[in-house]
């Protein structure tokens, strides 16, 4: 192959060997892939990520600590303009009729009450029954449509409702749905503002912190023909009348305003709001910051009270705030009524500074890059434990960021995207630094005997481990001692991790396992525990498969010149200790025990014998049924007393054969 080709074809191969070998590249792509599923798990808005942004939210609330009532009108001058009326409920209509020829020279009036007929769901045998007190409410409505239209500056509401609808499919069964109710038409029409007063609780707590900016509605819900349109929220509406912007103005601007996040522009103000169309509340305390003039005031005629012109240019809002509306929603400081939450709302849009702003979202998402590889580069130079210490660092400091934005440049940042990141990416990385180091353990004692350690790994010590039935298999090359001395080490080296790659190979497809490499020999177990009852027999078949093996690489090795090699192996059964050996400092998984030492010496005869595979008298026992054996004689063993009954196993017997072996006998 010419040079140029072949640096062609090593390229690709070269990058490969770069990215596996360059952990911070792992790590960089961990951060990034974490950080990603951060803001993938925001914008589908899970609750728990919401409730992180919620808490951090309600922080901001706690460390700039509720105004005083006594003080707000004086440090917020936009909150002197809104005055509330409370109603007890139900609200009469004649005494609304009454508030609103006296509120004439208010700004606007908004009610934040429920204007149904009342009357429509009666049958006509049940109308004729309330027909006088029919009258008397048509007459009250009259009333109060003509002082809607005197005062010119109502805004009426609508709201949602649930009802049961019947399922086509299934005629008996009926399921809950929210629909659309506003006042009867007349009432409707005579307003000069319309609007919602839905309360969006957040889903994680039930807390209210935000109201929806506008609401898409089916127009024929308020009389209008087929198709959508878009109601502002009453706080909306009441900040468009002090900015004197007209109904049709205001329907403009809601019209043009795009899908997702965005602004609305309202007058010299920008109003920021979230791709749910949601308006963040920025709380100024409880429900005592505001004008509130109580229901026995209003009993005893308010003209008689104040003047008229008291209320000149106020932003009135009338409502109920007794528990009997039902209209009660915990806020970050308290328990308001729905119209107490309005008017939060509405100083919020009448800020001089504006509402709140949302970080945008490629900075969000650039900070939560950030924090993940700030974390990671400590991984580089230092132990894991730093990680954590830099995470937790990293996630206090994320919050005070948040904390600082809100307080000081009035910025509403999600820290749950980087407090999130910064969590996956520990624990990816956590993860993944414990994949490697059970990888590259179980490259040095293998995955069966990485699976024990750890699982001794809180009673790991010396010797700890358990006494089992097992054959001990030895395999030697013959004559690899004097070729280590005349072939280069490269050559040696890798000569013999092919030989160890393919014993390692066979032995676990018959389910053994390698404990220990020993220069040119391999040490490998077959236990009961992992081989089953036939661990013997597994254990020769297993060495005579591995003899046809060793012929491929004996022939790819004559092929390259190299001298022909022959391979011994050796196996004993019987009872052994399986454990931890070694020192305090230093432990390795190993086997212990006469068994060992037997196989091991027995390994030796097999030049002698004539037989590539030997067996003992105990393992032959074992297989006799299944593999034919043949009967090589006794030996001794040194450093044991009682020799050694030896089997060759006949299919692995070698071509030119040696002497006989002497009998001990």
């Amino acid at each position: 192959m010419p040079m140029s080709a072949r640096q062609h074809h090593d390229k690709p191969r070269g990058l490969l060997r770069f990215w596996t070998e360059q952990r911070w590249l792992h790590y960089l792509l961990l951060a990034s892939t974490m950080t990603l599923l951060a803001f993938v798990c925001y914008q589908q808005h899970w609750l728990w990520v919401d409730g992180l942004d919620n808490l951090i939210l309600d922080q901001n609330y706690h460390f700039r600590k509720p105004y005083d009532p006594r003080e707000v009108a004086e440090t917020l001058p936009q909150t002197r303009d809104i005055v509330m009326i409370t109603l007890p409920h139900p609200v009469p209509r004649r005494l609304l009729a009454h508030l609103l020829r006296n509120f004439r020279q208010a700004k606007a009036v908004a009610l934040d009450i429920m204007l149904s007929d009342q009357h429509a769901e009666l049958r006509d045998d049940e109308k004729a029954l309330y027909a006088d007190e029919i009258r008397s409410d048509n007459r009250e409505t009259a009333a109060l449509i003509a002082a809607i239209r005197y005062s010119g500056n109502v805004i009426l509401s609508a709201w949602t409702d649930e009802a049961l609808r019947g399922d086509p499919a299934h005629p008996e069964t009926f399921r809950p749905e929210q629909i659309w109710q506003r006042p009867p038409d007349a009432l409707w029409a005579s307003a000069r503002y319309h609007a919602h007063v839905t309360i969006t609780p957040d889903l994680s707590d039930h807390v209210v912190r935000r109201v929806p900016l506008f609401q898409d509605i089916p127009a024929e819900a308020i009389g209008g023909h087929a198709g959508t349109t878009r109601l502002p929220c009453f706080a909306l509406a009441l900040a468009a009348a002090a900015n004197n912007i007209s109904p049709a103005q205001l329907d403009q601007l809601l019209r043009r305003l795009p899908r997702g996040s965005g602004c609305l522009q309202l007058g010299n103000r920008r109003i920021p709001y979230d791709e749910n169309g949601m308006l963040p509340i920025e709380y100024v305390g409880d429900r005592r910051c505001f004008d509130d003039i109580a229901n026995s005031m209003v009993y005893y005629r308010v003209e008689q009270l104040y003047d008229p012109s008291v209320f000149s240019g106020k932003l009135v809002i009338i409502g109920g705030t007794d528990f009997k509306s039902g209209d009660f929603h915990p806020t970050p400081y308290d328990i308001m009524a729905g119209m107490q939450i309005h008017a939060h709302a509405l100083a919020t849009l009448l800020d001089p500074h504006g509402s709140p702003a949302f970080l945008p979202l490629w900075l969000l998402l650039g900070l939560a890059v950030g924090c993940s590889v700030l974390l990671i580069a400590p991984l580089l130079r230092w132990p894991l434990w730093s990680s954590l210490f830099v995470a937790l660092c990293t996630i206090f400091l994320v919050i005070v960021l948040a904390v600082c934005l809100f307080m000081r440049w009035h910025v509403i940042m999600a820290a749950s995207v980087p407090i999130l990141a910064v969590i996956l990416t520990y624990n990816a990385i956590v993860l993944y630094e414990y994949a490697r180091v059970r990888f590259t353990l179980a490259k040095f004692i293998g995955p069966g005997m990485v699976r024990h350690a750890l699982h001794l790994f809180t009673h790991l010590r010396l010797g700890g481990g358990r006494v089992e039935e097992a054959s001990a298999m030895f395999c030697d090359l013959r004559g690899f001692s004097t070729l280590a001395e005349l072939l280069p080490p490269e050559t040696i080296a890798e000569m013999l991790n092919e030989f160890t790659s393919t014993v390692d190979t066979v032995t676990r497809r018959h389910q053994g396992r390698t404990i220990d490499y020993m220069g040119d020999g391999v040490f490998v177990l077959f236990e009961e525990s992992l081989a089953g009852q036939r661990f013997s027999l597994k254990a020769v078949q297993a060495s005579l498969e591995l003899l046809q093996a060793f012929a491929h690489c004996r022939a790819a090795w004559c092929a390259q010149g190299l001298p022909s090699l022959d391979i011994g192996i050796a196996i004993h059964t019987g009872r052994m200790m399986i454990g931890m050996f070694g020192s305090d400092a230093f432990l390795k998984m190993g086997a212990a025990g006469d068994v060992v030492n037997v196989a091991a010496r027995v390994q030796g005869l097999s030049r002698e014998c004539g037989y590539d595979v030997l067996v003992t008298q105990e393992t032959y026992h074992l297989i006799r049924q299944e593999i034919p054996a043949n009967y090589c004689g006794t030996f001794p063993v040194k450093g044991r007393e009682q020799p050694i009954m030896v089997y060759g196993i006949a299919a692995a017997r070698r071509e030119t054969e040696v002497l006989s072996p002497v009998s001990a006998s």
